[in-house]
Parts: C-alpha cells; structure tokens; sequence
C-alpha cells in the first residue's frame, strides 16, 4: 500500500477509538486496527460510571479529580443519550471518617469541577428519608446523597469509532496486528482478516498501541518483538524476563514466608498470629503465579489467547475444587492443594510459551536454579536472625535486611555474571524497543 498514514493505532478500546477521534478530528490520516469488535476487552467491562474519582481526593489529587469532572459533564452533554446522572447514597456509621470530613470532602467534589448540571449532594436522614428505606432498620440514621453518571461503556466505544470514521478514520475490526516493523522513520504493520486471514501492510509515520496485551513498557518491548517474528531476540529476551521476575518474586516470598509470624504480630497483632502458616504456604504459590502470569503475556502477543485462557480457567476450576474439598481436606490440604494447582498452572504457562518464543524448557528453568537457592538462603538467614535474638519490631525488620542482603550476596556467588547480563538487558528494554534492539 503506497498511502503513509500520519498515525496508526492497535486497539478497538475507548483509548484507541478516542485517540482516532481526536487526531481525525485535527486533520490527520488515521488508521485503527481491533482483532476482535469495538470494546471487546476492559472497555466494555467497566463500573459504567462518569466519575470524577472522589476517592483521589483523600491522595490531594485535585487536579485530576477537577480535570475528570469538567469532562463528566462535557461527555453528559455530547452524548446524552447513553449517559445518565445518577445518585449515590453514602450511609454513615462511626467506623468511617468524621461526617464533617466526609462532608467537606463531598462539598469539594461538587465545586472544584464547576458544577452546572447535577444536583449538589446533600445530607439525608437515613431513619426518615425514602433512599434510607432499603436499609436494615436503625442501622444507619445519617448519610450523603451525591451525583456521578451512568454510561453504556460499550456504546460510547462505538459512538466515538463511528464519529472518527466521520472525521476520515479508518476503522477496522476483525484485524489483528501480526508484525509491526519500522524502517526509514516509518512504521510498517501488517494486518490479519481473522476471518478470512488475507493480510494487509500498511505503513505510518507514528504508533500507537492502545491494546490490552500487556502494560509496561519491559512487557510491552517483548509484545513488539514478537509480532516482528524475531525468534532468536524473543528466546534470549524471554529467558532474561523469566531470572529476573524469579530473581524479584522467590526471594521476596520467601523471605517474608519465613518472617510471617513476626510480621503478622508486627502487622497486624498477636491474635492473628495463626495466620502466619497460612501465609507461608500461599506466599511462595503466589509468586509462582505471578511469575507464569507474566510470562503468558508474550501467548498473547503471538496469538495464544485460547491457550491462554485454558490455563488460567483450569486454575480457577483448580482453586474451586480445592476450596470446596476443604471439609473433607482440612486447613492444611487445602493450602497445599491451591499451591499444586498454582505449580501446576506454572508448569502449563512454561510449556506451552516454548512454541511462542522458540526458549528451550530447560534453559529457562535453568535461569530459576541460582534465583531459588538463593531465596533458600535468604530464608534461611532471615530465621537464624529471628531465633538468635528476643523477638521486637527492630529485630524483625533486622532480620528482613539480613535475609534481602543474604540473598544478593549469594546470587553475586552462584550466579553474578546472569545477574548483571540481565539488569543491563533490563534497563535496556525500560528505555524503549529502539534501545532494547541496539
């Protein structure tokens, strides 16, 4: 195709469809491509709320909070046939924050976006006043009324698609992004018909990938690498991920694994204390998890959704029927069943992610070796470093500190020269593909 579009999006979310109608709308060429319809993914799976984020305001987040509100209202104006106000009742009881805290604040949200159109909030007699009535009786006597917006999440993905198109966008649904490539300064993607797998190439002067994939910028390198097709960068790229995330996560859980019980009493106090075995079986379970959720983002990117989705619906059925054996299982098997199914699931991910990145099972595992002793050992100190001295706050965090410095110590033994390759690989990749390419 000989056009060059001035941008090129990935991504059928109210993020792509919003960034085409705003650049359409200024007058250029653009091009969005969605592998299945419009909304297919988070956007059509929100609160279907307009809001202008009340809970920011507790982190000083004024800006945004005043920022979000003023486009609450522009948005109820464009397309008030899809957007609705609607009223929140906010009972109060004394385990909350002080009513005149609580009014202060919702004063704020109805003025510092400059109010026009919703009613303001105001305070209701819960004993009383009709909104009260669903509410167990003498429960709550006092609370808040205040406004927000209702959306059809999935109409307005539409909507704002439809009014792009109007502007000269070219919308494509159905088109999955299969290769990205850039050369020259311009950007070459090639587009697959899910349906009738005929491919296309378009070529345009700047990117966006509005996707849902992955979500930073390590991830996000990996995701381009594959669709370029580049096997041999995916499988070294894979492998340095894989320790590193390893290298984050096993010494972590471990070391909090082994100092559960004085974390818990620091935490949370002696009567929970119990909780603590809990913790260190489900600890380790969950950073192998994490680790192999990870891992199935780069499924994603070379198509493997359904392979995807079959691991993770397996563990869940796994976790359920390890939850709903419990009577018969007790405590202790069913913290050990959820961490066989979380092994289980991990072992799927690395399995199957052999085909989608061309990495050996075995050197991939291998990168675990120096990461897992390591944690062995950082565990290890860490519980010599609790026993050796009467139990307090600063002996646990001592410990902590023992365990963190024990592990780095051990990983610059078994393992430094992988260690530094892979920080310098890391720090590659979080300055952009270009970079992480060189």
């Amino acid at each position: 195709m000989d056009r060059v579009y001035d941008l090129a999006i990935i991504g059928g979310g109210i993020n792509g469809c919003g960034i085409a109608r705003d650049a359409a709308g200024r007058g250029n060429s653009v091009f969005l491509c969605e592998m299945n319809d419009l909304a297919s993914g988070t956007s059509s799976w929100s609160t279907k709320l307009v809001h202008g984020g009340l809970r920011y305001l507790e982190y000083y987040e004024f800006r945004l909070v005043r920022e979000a509100l003023i486009e609450r209202e522009i948005l109820w104006q464009i397309a008030p046939h899809i957007i609705r106000p609607l009223r929140f009742v906010l009972p109060h009881h004394s385990g909350l924050r002080p009513a005149w805290l609580l009014r202060l604040g919702l004063f704020l949200y109805d003025h510092i976006g400059g109010r026009h159109l919703l009613p303001p909030t105001r305070s209701v007699d819960l004993v009383h006043d009709e909104v009260g009535k669903p509410l167990i009786a003498n429960r709550y006597t006092k609370g808040f009324e205040y406004s927000d917006c209702f959306v059809d999440d999935a109409r307005l993905v539409v909507l704002t698609a439809r009014d792009a198109a109007d502007r000269g966008a070219e919308i494509h649904t159905r088109s999955r992004a299969v290769e990205i490539r850039q050369a020259d300064g311009i950007w070459q993607v090639t587009v697959e018909n899910v349906m009738s797998g005929e491919r296309t190439t378009i070529r345009s002067r700047a990117l966006v990938n509005a996707g849902e994939a992955v979500g930073n910028t390590v991830w996000g390198t990996l995701y381009v690498q594959a669709l370029t097709g580049e096997r041999a960068k995916i499988a070294e790229l894979h492998r340095q991920l894989c320790r590193l995330l390893a290298a984050i996560l096993l010494p972590a859980s471990a070391i909090a694994a082994a100092a559960a019980p004085e974390l818990v009493d620091l935490l949370l106090g002696p009567k929970w204390v119990d909780l603590a075995f809990l913790l260190r079986v489900l600890l380790p379970a969950w950073a192998l998890t994490v680790i192999a959720t990870q891992i199935g983002a780069i499924l994603l990117a070379k198509g493997g959704f359904i392979i995807q989705f079959w691991c993770s619906a397996g563990q869940s059925m796994g976790r359920a029927l390890v939850v709903f054996s419990a009577p018969w299982t007790g405590l202790a098997g069913t913290m050990f069943g959820i961490v066989g199914v979380s092994v289980l699931y991990s072992a799927a991910i690395l399995y199957f992610s052999r085909a989608a990145t061309g990495c050996a099972l075995l050197p991939l595992l291998r990168g675990f070796v120096g990461p897992g002793i390591s944690s062995v050992v950082a565990a290890a100190a860490c519980l010599l470093t609790i026993d050796s001295f009467a139990a307090s706050p600063a002996v646990t965090l001592s410990a902590l500190a023992v365990g963190i410095i024990s592990f780095l110590i051990s990983m610059l033994i078994i393992d430094r020269r992988s260690l530094i390759e892979d920080w310098q690989a890391i720090r590659r990749l979080a300055a952009g593909p270009d970079k992480a390419a060189a």
